[in-house]
């Protein structure tokens, strides 16, 4: 899955089906934050994370960076499906 870090996306390996649908949750309290410039729903989010491959990964949660990264052409929400590309 494709997943936002505070330098862009990520392809992670989830075989947890919780982190899986929290991940999607998340992608779409980015998406609803950036099309209302409401950024509570992400409050749900501060302090987590979930570990993938050894790795650690932090949801991203400051509004700042996520503009940041959205003006830089960073976010897109086409897909939240890692491929082969990525």
């Amino acid at each position: 899955m494709r997943f936002l870090t505070a330098h862009g996306y990520a392809s992670v390996l989830t075989t947890s089906s919780e982190d899986a649908t929290m991940i999607a949750d998340y992608n779409n309290a980015i998406r609803r934050s950036l099309q209302t410039g409401d950024y509570s729903a992400l409050k749900e989010f501060e302090g987590y994370y979930f570990e993938s491959e050894g790795r650690k990964y932090d949801f991203v949660t400051d509004p700042k960076t996520i503009n940041r990264l959205a003006r830089a052409g960073a976010i897109y929400f086409l897909d939240i499906y890692a491929s082969d590309a990525d």
